[in-house]
Parts: structure tokens; C-alpha cells; sequence
């Protein structure tokens, strides 16, 4: 599967902003916003009693409001997890736990499934586990990053490519 122009690159971090679903044409279909773009993910209507994902599109930004806003966003870096029997695209937060998981699991089966989990973790949770012990050459990296800081979205993204 192609991802859209404009999703984020595979293993940087992101923030994760909103997310929402609903059905649309007998299929579910999820939105979601990276690092201010809008991205919509949808089952695949004409699979009938067999299920796969259909695509990830990009949305003008004014085409969705979302009705559930992270604030703080997650920072998270998107993945993909292929075997033979699953295609998954990932949006996995700094533990490695899986926030967002998109795609189509038993590939290989005669009854393929789409799959859109959404597996969000408590902010009080997010607070401790951004909380990182720096060395003093880390310190002095973030602090030369913080020049170019535009947001506390844009600090946390520094923070986690900074903590790598």
C-alpha cells in the first residue's frame, strides 16, 4: 500500500493529534491528524463478508472537524508491520505500544479482516513516561535544538528525536 503525500516519513516521530470514525457507504473509516495534516483510512465497501483495508488519503483540512482532540498530542512514529499473514501501518509511541494500527490481518486466509485499533493511554501515564534522565552532552543538543522550536508539540518532537 502507498502511503498519501504528506504522511510523515517511516520512523521519525510525529505528533498524533486527533483521531475519529464513523461509516460511510456500508465501511468503517477512521480520520486521524499528523503533524497538522489530515488522513482518512477506510475498509474497503465492496469486500462484502471478506475485509481489507481500501486506502490512506490525504484530506484538505477543512473537510473533517474532529470531535476528539489530544492535548497534549501523542508523539508517535509511524511503522509498518508486513508478514505473510498481516499488513499493518503503526503508530507506536516511545514504549513501543501500539497507539494506532491500520491495515489487513490474515492476508493470506480465505476471510481476510480490516483492522483500525485505536488503543489510546491515559495523559497521566504520557507525562511519566516522557520523562527522560539526559546526559549533559543531551542537554546541550535539545538546548541548541530549542533555537528552532516553534510550539511545545515542536519542543516534544525534538525531545524524542533528541533521546533516540
Amino acid at each position: 500500500m502507498n502511503l498519501p503525500v504528506g504522511f510523515p516519513e517511516i520512523g521519525k516521530y510525529c505528533s498524533f493529534e486527533a483521531y475519529d470514525t464513523d461509516y460511510e457507504d456500508d465501511a468503517q473509516v477512521s480520520y486521524f491528524r499528523l503533524n497538522g495534516s489530515t488522513f482518512k483510512v477506510s475498509e474497503d465497501p465492496n469486500d462484502g463478508y471478506r475485509s481489507s483495508i481500501d486506502s490512506i488519503i490525504y484530506i484538505p483540512r477543512n473537510q473533517h472537524k474532529f470531535n476528539n482532540v489530544f492535548q497534549p498530542p501523542y508523539i508517535v512514529r509511524p511503522e509498518i508491520d508486513g508478514t505473510e499473514t498481516h499488513y499493518f501501518i503503526k503508530l507506536v509511541d516511545q514504549n513501543e505500544d501500539d497507539i494506532l494500527v491500520m491495515g489487513t490481518d490474515n492476508t493470506d486466509d480465505y476471510y481476510p479482516c480490516y483492522v483500525c485499533s485505536f488503543s489510546p493511554k491515559e495523559y497521566n501515564d504520557l507525562d511519566k513516561e516522557y520523562t527522560v534522565k539526559l546526559t549533559e552532552f543531551e542537554l546541550l543538543t535539545i538546548i541548541k535544538a530549542l533555537v528552532n522550536v516553534r510550539d511545545s508539540t515542536d519542543l516534544m518532537l525534538k525531545l524524542c528525536e533528541c533521546s533516540k
